[in-house]
């Protein structure tokens, strides 16, 4: 009898869409059927209240118990080893409803998939991006992964260190550029301009410290030199 229903009741399933039920889906009444579609398309078990709501505004009370035998025959042939195979290769979690029925095809799968995922490369990328290491790939202390992730933390964290380096020479220059606008155009007495030429001297050695911590780092590293711009000292803004 299911094998009768689920061409028909699978047609009126695809006009309808995979997330919603048309009245005459609920007329028609092919609960096991369309319980079979939604396991076989990997829908979650808590489809079934999506169906019922719906139909229940047409007036019509879907039939759990025969959707859920047909759910639970379509499942298990979505939970394939092929399919586990392919969940784990691109780095997905386990399917929560294979777990549940605890599909060994699709465990098996995944278990051979992801190995894949955790490579020595993918681990570097999620290392020099600062993210954290994949718990999944962690789990199954994958090697290569991890020590991928780890290099890659280290690259990140000599950008960090970088990138910080800039931003000190960039403060320093934006300030130095703030004291010599005030010495050019602000009205001021005799002892308060000293105290800025003394600031602005003071600037400049750090400035210059700023730079030359910036060429070293670079140097060390092997990065290309990037542009410092240098202190703009137009009187004007």
């Amino acid at each position: 009898m299911l094998r009768k229903t689920i061409i028909l009741a699978g047609a009126v399933f695809m006009m309808a869409g995979c997330s919603t039920i048309s009245k005459n889906s609920c007329i028609a009444g092919n609960w096991e059927s369309l319980g079979y579609e939604d396991g076989r398309n990997g829908e979650s078990r808590g489809h079934f209240n999506k169906i019922a709501k719906t139909c229940a505004k047409y007036g019509i009370a879907a039939n759990a118990t025969d959707y859920r035998q047909g759910y639970e025959t379509g499942i298990r042939q979505y939970c394939s080893y092929d399919r586990g195979y392919r969940h784990g290769e691109v780095g997905n979690s386990i399917k929560t409803e294979c777990r549940e029925i605890n599909s060994s095809p699709y465990l098996d799968g995944y278990s051979e998939g992801l190995p894949l995922y955790c490579s020595f490369d993918r681990g570097f990328k999620h290392g020099e991006s600062g993210s954290s290491a994949k718990g999944k790939c962690l789990r199954i202390n994958a090697i290569p992964y991890i020590d991928g992730h780890a290099e890659g933390r280290i690259l990140y964290a000599l950008r960090q260190e970088y990138d910080d380096l800039i931003e000190v020479y960039d403060e320093r220059r934006v300030a130095l550029e703030d004291v010599a606008y005030r010495l050019a155009n602000a009205e001021m007495d005799e002892g308060e301009r000293k105290r800025l030429w003394k600031k602005k001297r003071r600037l400049e050695r750090d400035l210059d410290d700023a730079r030359i911590d910036i060429r070293a780092f670079e140097r060390i590293q092997g990065w290309p030199k990037q542009k410092l711009p240098k202190p703009d000292f137009g009187t004007t803004r």
